[in-house]
């Protein structure tokens, strides 16, 4: 709601293995924004991202790369529609190598120069788990992988990896093609994942993912050598339903014990392949229409006794309650109508159909700092005919949520949830519709009483490194906080536990809050 953005993530492949899985997937994101509307066009089709290839990108606050700025950050993108920020610690008892999250995330990420020549430059990313992500610099040593992982490390010390576990510059010259992608990589249970791309009109594209294991020698002369597992591919060239670049199926295949005998799995994909046009075309070139799933394809594509892909072929309205996901678009490119699971009210189907309102508060200020007024609110038109009003501030985050039971215009019975954040945005109160007595849609504003209506009342602890988490939680009735009207209901303390790691000459301890008493009231105590 905050973006009016399809959240479509899917898992290809993601076997058991010892360590961190290797995951095959991807991310798809028809909002992106570069001085205007951006489809980025990757080796995994238009708008899409591949899972299993993050990378970060290095931002120099000044003209002079040679220069450490407390506003120096990296970014952590790991897929088409999420990122993650770091930004660089200057204070005097830390290395100014160390980039801390920020925004509500987590970890570090520690730079480390390579001394060695012919070596690249890495940054390696700590979760709050202990698991570690190693990138390769933006050195020259690093072409053509910079800012590409390379491998990852849990707790334990079982390492993934892509190319070479221990030589930078083997992991390059082996684990990727010439323009940085990957080309093998390897999961800490020792199986081989060969990625193999394709030409297609004049552009490089993902068509397949072989996993293979083998029962002796080493990969570079293996014996025993079995598939276990493939994803392939396909993309939409000069055809109906989608234009050229898009992803147009994912197929799965795992070979089963019986020798021959394969489970083979397809998700087939839909896209608007004209100019958008309010009544007559609501979607964008490269925008998804249809989403039909699995068991959809299967269901479909077999109702005449042959798999012979005649969902290809098939009219939109012959196919829709096959799909799993319905999206129609605005002139932003936001979504403003969706259905999910074939819930088109069509071919005897239930309607599910849902429809969106995006508005922007015309009072709304960018100001330093964090502002706790609303910047847009999302409308949503329920398939029963009642309405959800989202409130969201200027992080993406919920404010309030009001339930009409019709269009909030004209509608006279609301249910107003109001949530009071700090100017750290935290959530410090939520008021349950019993203290709200009015509610005006047009102006978004609301009356609260001062004496019924329940509250949730959460304090934050206010220094050290829990700072920022619930301290306490209360209720009251009404908005009035005098003394004695708030009810015990939680305390909660905390303790820390630490993770000490060293690069090079410096050092950095990467601490994790932790619950140390937490107290029950069962009874309302002031």
């Amino acid at each position: 709601l905050a973006t009016g953005a399809a959240m479509i993530g899917d898992i290809d492949l993601s076997l058991p293995a010892e360590g961190i899985p290797w995951v095959i997937g991807r991310t798809y994101s028809a909002v992106q924004d570069d001085s205007g509307h951006h489809d980025s066009d990757g080796y995994q089709g238009r708008n899409w991202h591949q899972m299993s290839q993050p990378e970060i990108v290095f931002h120099d606050d000044d003209s002079n790369p040679g220069t450490e700025e407390e506003e120096d950050m990296v970014y952590l993108v790991y897929g088409a529609d999420r990122f993650i920020e770091f930004r660089r610690v200057m204070d005097e008892s830390s290395p100014t190598d160390v980039f801390r999250a920020v925004n509500g995330a987590a970890g570090v990420i520690v730079y480390e120069e390579e001394a060695t020549g012919g070596e690249p430059d890495t940054y390696t990313y700590t979760d709050m788990s202990g698991n570690e992500f190693v990138f390769f610099g933006f050195d020259g040593d690093a072409s053509p992988a910079e800012g590409s992982l390379w491998k990852t490390i849990d707790p334990a010390g079982d390492e993934a990896y892509i190319g070479d576990a221990s030589t930078k510059s083997t992991a390059i010259s082996s684990g990727y093609d010439g323009s940085g992608r990957i080309s093998v990589a390897y999961d800490a249970s020792d199986r081989r994942y060969t990625y193999t791309y394709t030409s297609l009109d004049s552009t490089q594209r993902l068509t397949s993912v072989e996993v293979e294991t083998k029962t002796g020698g080493t990969w570079a002369s293996p014996t025993g050598l079995s598939t276990i597992e493939e994803v392939d591919y396909t993309y939409y060239t000069d055809e109906d339903h989608g234009s050229i670049g898009d992803l147009k199926t994912v197929t799965i295949t795992t070979p089963m014990t019986d020798s021959g005998v394969n489970l083979i799995r397809s998700k087939y994909y839909r896209y608007w392949d004209e100019d958008f046009h309010d009544t007559t075309s609501p979607g964008h070139y490269h925008a998804i229409q249809y989403i039909v799933d699995f068991e959809g394809v299967r269901n479909f594509d077999y109702a005449d006794s042959t798999f012979d892909n005649d969902h290809f072929t098939a009219s939109d309205s012959v196919l829709k309650p096959y799909a799993s996901a319905y999206y129609e678009y605005n002139a932003n490119h936001q979504i403003d109508k969706a259905w999910a699971n074939g819930e088109c009210g069509c071919s005897g189907a239930s309607n599910g159909v849902y429809n969106y309102e995006y508005e922007s508060n015309g009072s709304y200020s960018d100001n330093a700092g964090y502002d706790q007024a609303w910047m847009i609110r999302a409308i949503t038109e329920r398939p029963d005919g009642s309405y959800e009003t989202q409130y969201i501030d200027e992080t993406g985050q919920s404010l309030d949520f009001v339930l009409s039971d019709e269009d909030p215009g004209t509608a006279s019975n609301f249910w107003v949830t109001d949530i009071v954040r700090n100017a750290s945005g935290q959530v410090t109160e939520q008021r349950t519709p019993a203290n709200a007595s009015s509610y005006n849609h047009t102006n978004a504003t609301w009356t609260n009483s001062t004496t019924v209506g329940l509250i949730w009342v959460y304090e934050r602890a206010g220094v050290g490194v829990q700072e920022g988490f619930a301290s306490s939680m209360r209720h009251r009735y009404g908005t009035d906080s005098s003394a004695g009207n708030d009810y015990f209901d939680r305390d909660l303390t905390y303790d820390t536990t630490s993770l000490d790691e060293s690069f090079g000459s410096g050092a950095y301890m990467l601490v994790r809050p932790v619950i140390d008493s937490d107290e029950r009231y069962p009874q309302e105590l002031t």
